[in-house]
């Protein structure tokens, strides 16, 4: 049911709606971001081990699975955005998209040298985060609009 006008037809609750999927997938990657990877970046700013820098290897390569959802969100959402003339916030989304999965392999990248330091290594997941965080955010409000 849609909150905002109580219609039963409200795309977020038809199960395997592209909007229910989309949505799903936020959640899971919030989940994602503030479980195991939440925990293993706050062990982090504890201690540094090469046990911990392979489960944050392990996280990434879950990450690098948000560039499937942005595939997606291209090929369904943008097309559509672009058709009602909101060719700026379409192009924006898929600008901040490179910047993510830009992100994510650099920090791939940077977990696999050992001169690299946990503190700049903190920085860098704090910006990696709040970026993933922008773009859900930037998502509700277009799926919303």
């Amino acid at each position: 049911m849609d909150i905002r006008t109580g219609n039963p037809s409200d795309p977020f609750a038809i199960p395997g709606h592209p909007l229910s999927i989309l949505r799903q997938e936020n959640r899971a990657i919030e989940t994602f971001l503030g479980g195991d990877f939440a925990g293993h970046v706050g062990r982090l700013q504890e201690a540094d081990s090469p046990e911990l820098r392979m489960l944050l290897l392990e996280d990434v390569r879950t990450l690098m699975q948000v560039g499937n959802h942005y595939r997606r969100i291209e090929a369904l959402m943008l097309p559509i955005l672009e058709a009602q003339g909101h060719v700026a916030a379409a192009r924006v989304l898929q600008a901040v998209h490179r910047d993510v999965l830009r992100m994510i392999r650099d920090l791939d990248d940077d977990l696999r040298r050992t001169d690299a330091e946990a503190p700049v290594l903190l920085e860098f997941i704090a910006f990696l985060v709040r970026d993933i965080e922008m773009v859900i955010r930037q998502e509700r409000e277009v799926y919303t609009a």
